[in-house]
């Protein structure tokens, strides 16, 4: 249960997300009596760090194809009840560079790279996620959220940014929070607050 003291943290219905259950087979009527699925009470993650898909890799799913950057792993990645990664880059064709030492942003076809990987979580809590501006950020949200992938640590407001994702899957319920702490250093992360 979520501490009363913070009603903004209260899912809304587009960050809760229910993934399918597999029904236990069953014998046919006149052998056994109809046994419906019941939860398991188990979950398989699967997590992994930072998804750069911007570059080299952007020009390997443009030339090759979205399952290019995923053709070792895909399988593995799919295999989980849920998959969370950090997306290192904007998915956009929009912005300008920000004035800093790496900037990077991936191809509009890396959503779906993305999806047929097995990506149901993305956190965007990271100091690359705002490269390009708000433009191609706004163009990173639509683009994973029409892969049915769901993000966490960013949005289009405060109280969105700061909005759990909640992931419910064999009878469990699993609450995704992502925050970024990066020190100011070459560049000022701090202007990229959600407001």
């Amino acid at each position: 249960n979520l501490p009363t003291h913070l009603p903004s943290l209260t899912p809304s219905p587009e960050t809760v997300r229910t993934l399918p259950v597999t029904p236990i087979p069953t014998m046919p009527v006149a052998q056994t009596p109809q046994v419906t699925a019941s939860p398991s009470g188990q979950i398989t993650l699967m997590a992994v760090g930072d998804i750069m898909l911007a570059r080299t890799i952007g020009d390997l799913i443009l030339t090759k194809g979205i399952e290019a950057p995923f053709e070792f792993t895909a399988t593995k990645l799919n295999n989980a009840d849920t998959t969370i990664g950090n997306l290192e880059c904007a998915i956009s064709e929009r912005g300008e560079p920000e004035k800093k030492t790496y900037t990077f942003r991936a191809p509009l076809k890396s959503g779906e790279a993305l999806s047929y990987a097995g990506f149901d979580l993305l956190t965007l809590a990271n100091n690359h996620v705002m490269d390009f501006g708000t433009d191609a950020f706004l163009d990173t949200l639509d683009n994973v959220h029409a892969d049915q992938i769901a993000v966490v640590g960013a949005g289009r407001n405060s109280a969105s940014a700061r909005q759990p994702v909640i992931i419910e899957a064999n009878g469990l319920s699993i609450a995704f929070l992502a925050y970024l702490d990066i020190p100011r250093w070459n560049y000022d992360y701090l202007a990229w607050v959600a407001t």
